[in-house]
């Protein structure tokens, strides 16, 4: 029903002839327009179109991934791979050199010291009794 269909009555009659008298049943139904359905969706209809229109319309994000980023990423990738492959390679030629090293060469004679004669026996005394004196007047209590 739309708004500009009227209001229309529907009448039902009913005859019954159970012992032969007639009985009449009338019954009336008015139908009426609902306006307020209509208006709600008509809003319905309104916000369902703006929705597309700007799902449409709206521009695009700027995109992340774009072609230089990714090569940009790429490069990064391989040079911190080709810097980690040289360190390793670094790593194990140096661990190469030494045990190589070790292996050709005898172990070293020991180195003679040459004979001197000991050195005379300094005077500790003194700085100790200092350091001790300096000690013991830290832990006295000061005087009240």
């Amino acid at each position: 029903m739309t708004d500009f269909d009227p209001d229309r009555v529907t009448e039902v009659r009913t005859t019954i002839d159970p012992l032969g008298r007639p009985a009449t049943e009338v019954t009336r139904t008015v139908v009426k327009s609902n306006t307020a359905a209509w208006w709600a969706m008509g809003l319905v209809g309104v916000a369902l179109i703006a929705a597309v229109t700007y799902v449409i319309t709206r521009q695009p994000a700027a995109p992340t991934n774009t072609d230089a980023a990714v090569a940009a990423a790429t490069t990064q990738v391989h040079t911190q791979d080709a810097a980690q492959d040289a360190q390793t390679a670094a790593a194990q030629a140096q661990s190469a050199a030494a045990q190589a090293a070790d292996r050709s060469s005898p172990a070293p004679a020991p180195i003679a010291q040459p004979a001197t004669a000991p050195a005379p026996p300094v005077d500790a005394a003194p700085a100790q009794r200092d350091q001790n004196s300096s000690d013991s007047s830290e832990s006295q209590a000061p005087p009240q």
